[in-house]
């Protein structure tokens, strides 16, 4: 049995280790920046004009009455250390003369609309009747004059889901295009 020692394998051995090791070291640093990354209200602002400025876009490219955009987010703690997990409209852009429904729409228990929260981790799109949706969520929507409405789950760049955007029209929607719509929640992803 030989126990000869080539200095090229060594060599070799020694570069694949450095490599690695550099890329586990950058994986390591963009993960600990991520963490540490202390948004400023600038930054913020920033963020939520450019969301703004897109739904706006998309709104008129659609012609939709209403465009609006939900973040999950955990409220509080219930009795069994369970999470109250919520809803809240962070954003939204309406046609003129339309009465915006931010205030209306803070806080929700996404416990109150389990077949919307269903049908929005089993696909991306779909869309809905708010008169026969079945569900008291979106059948809400009809009190503010909207009909039909169009949805799209946002993820952010992990692939979490993190809300979704809601296309609302106060007449019947004819089938539309839903590319455009999966485009928008995708810019929406990354910008959070």
């Amino acid at each position: 049995m030989s126990t000869e020692i080539n200095l090229t394998e060594i060599v070799e051995g020694v570069f694949i280790m450095i490599a690695i090791g550099a890329q586990v070291y950058e994986k390591l640093k963009l993960h600990i920046n991520k963490k540490n990354k202390k948004h400023t209200i600038k930054d913020l602002n920033s963020m939520d004009l450019k969301i703004s400025q897109k739904l706006a876009e998309y709104q008129t490219m659609y012609k939709s009455d209403r465009c609006l955009f939900f973040q999950f987010h955990n409220g509080e703690i219930y009795l069994n250390n369970n999470s109250i997990l919520k809803m809240s409209l962070t954003h939204e852009f309406n046609k003129d003369g339309i009465v915006p429904l931010k205030n209306e729409f803070q806080s929700v228990l996404i416990s109150i609309a389990p077949n919307f929260i269903f049908k929005l981790t089993e696909s991306n799109t779909f869309q809905l009747d708010t008169h026969n949706s079945g569900e008291d969520f979106i059948s809400n929507f009809r009190f503010y004059g909207v009909e039909s409405v169009m949805i799209h789950k946002v993820e952010n760049n992990n692939k979490k889901l993190i809300g979704f955007v809601c296309m609302c029209f106060h007449n019947q929607m004819q089938h539309r295009d839903f590319e455009p719509l999966k485009d928008l929640s995708e810019h929406i992803g990354f910008l959070i």
